[in-house]
């Protein structure tokens, strides 16, 4: 019979040989994708979208229903409607290398065209982050990452595009999440983004898009929209035309004013005309 002595000796050089074996691969793997990227759409209580022609008429079929705001969303934008103002994301960046990974630049790759005129719908709202807001203008020809920080308001973070003077370190298995903000006010985009990474000396460019599609953001058409409707929540869950304000019974024209239209249930959208500034509006 063999001595047990040396079986456990095959039986370790077989398991130290695994074990080598599997770190080489590890290493391999990590070096070929030194991270792991994922993006989801981040769609808050208010949103505005836009369809290149009329709202499909089976529209209809969801009104009345229970769905949410942000299940009426995901309907529309996969029956063709696109986000309005701006797309709202979150990135999350895993580091895979056994060395530590660097995001030396973000930047959006963009398509534009004229924007979408054809209907137009809005759901009004009923009301420190670890991760990093960057934001890009995708009117310009050449956007790029500036950092935002949202505290009741946005506010700009710096003077120069956040890439130009910060880069994000990923050790093994560290998570970074970027919330990332396409703006449009003059043009349709169709935009991916677009990581360089480095790992030691390896290099390697990273798309992001949105499952093998771009993201697309439409900008506000110069002579409006064929059609404006509020997905009304707070009236049956139904397409509607948003509450109209006449001012004209609030005083005169350049002094602030204020209007409260009552609709149905207990809600009440509460408009403030501030003179020849402009007009804010919100649900109470």
């Amino acid at each position: 019979m063999i001595p047990e002595a040396i079986v456990g000796l095959v039986i370790a050089a077989v398991i130290g040989a695994f074990a080598i074996v599997w770190r080489r691969a590890s290493r391999a793997v990590g070096e070929r994708r030194p991270v792991d990227t994922s993006v989801e759409r981040i769609v808050g209580d208010e949103w505005s979208l836009a369809f290149a022609g009329d709202m499909p008429s089976v529209a209809l079929e969801i009104e009345g229903g229970d769905q949410t705001g942000g299940e009426v969303y995901a309907w529309l934008t996969s029956h063709g409607a696109v986000d309005v103002g701006e797309t709202r994301l979150r990135l999350t960046v895993r580091g895979l290398a056994e060395e530590t990974v660097v995001v030396r630049n973000i930047r959006a790759v963009t398509e534009r065209t004229p924007p979408f005129s054809g209907a137009h719908v809005h759901c009004p709202t009923a009301g420190a982050n670890a991760a990093t807001l960057l934001v890009f203008d995708l009117d310009e020809e050449t956007p790029k990452a500036w950092q935002w920080r949202e505290d009741g308001g946005r506010e700009r973070v710096g003077s120069r595009p956040f890439f130009e003077h910060n880069s994000v370190t990923l050790a093994r298995g560290e998570v970074h999440d970027f919330v990332i903000v396409g703006s449009a006010k003059e043009f349709l985009v169709r935009w991916r983004l677009e990581a360089d990474l480095e790992a030691g000396r390896h290099r390697e460019v990273v798309t992001v898009d949105d499952a093998g599609k771009p993201f697309v953001t439409s900008g506000a058409p110069d002579g409006g929209y064929s059609t404006t409707l509020d997905w009304a929540w707070y009236d049956g869950r139904r397409f509607l035309p948003p509450p109209s304000y006449d001012w004209s019974k609030l005083g005169p024209p350049g002094q602030d004013r204020c209007c409260a239209t009552r609709l149905p249930g207990r809600h009440t959208r509460l408009a403030v005309n501030y003179g020849a500034c402009g007009s804010v509006s919100a649900m109470a």
